[in-house]
């Protein structure tokens, strides 16, 4: 079970328990296990998250669903000519 679909069971067993009839010593227990469930599971998923931020903003080059065709494209995604003409003449040289 992902932690999404257990936060989204822990929200209908909080909205469903006020109408069961269990004395209102175990509902308050119960609410108290619910809130510590779901703050654990919230802090996971932040974790998660910000791992996740952290290894995109490290990539050095965009990743783009473009095709350019005759072209040299470098480690930042921008194509350019591979023999322009300052560099034609210093390999003919």
């Amino acid at each position: 079970m992902s932690k999404i679909s257990f936060l989204f069971l822990l929200g209908i067993l909080t909205a469903i328990l006020p109408m069961t009839g269990f004395p209102s010593g175990w509902k308050n227990l119960f609410y108290a296990l619910t809130g510590l469930l779901v703050c654990l599971v919230v802090l996971s998923l932040r974790k998660e998250i910000n791992s996740l931020k952290q290894s995109l903003k490290g990539r050095e080059h965009t990743i783009t669903d473009s095709f350019v065709q005759n072209s040299h494209i470098d480690a930042y995604g921008k194509s350019a000519k591979i023999a322009s003409e300052s560099n034609a003449k210093h390999i003919i040289n």
